[in-house]
């Protein structure tokens, strides 16, 4: 996966490590503060785990409406209660991408 100039390596010790793909230099706080909100998103993440100390949750979440079964395996979690807030997770994953786009160049 690549973010402007970033591209996340999974590492086995490691979530994901933010490294520079241009010749743009780096500040490595940015890249740091990348790399634990990326580890933040992975982690917090329904479905198959992307992380190695946590298993796959909810695999099974469904809803009908309308007669017609919806899919509701993904999403973020914030906390341990087991409830998708979509409005806050949104709000922070559109903050990061958008100043990782804004400030691409470094």
């Amino acid at each position: 996966n690549t973010i402007g100039d970033f591209r996340l390596q999974p590492l086995p010790n490691c979530a994901a490590l933010a490294t520079a793909t241009s010749s743009a230099s780096c500040d490595r706080s940015y890249a740091e503060a990348l790399c634990k909100s990326m580890a933040f998103y992975m982690a917090q993440q329904g479905g198959r785990s992307a992380v190695p100390w946590r298993g796959t949750c909810f695999s099974a979440d469904t809803h009908r409406l309308g007669g017609r079964v919806r899919n509701l395996t993904l999403g973020w979690y914030d906390a341990g209660d087991y409830v998708k807030f979509g409005v806050p997770m949104a709000y922070s994953a559109t903050a990061l991408a958008w100043g990782a786009l804004r400030f691409s160049a470094g």
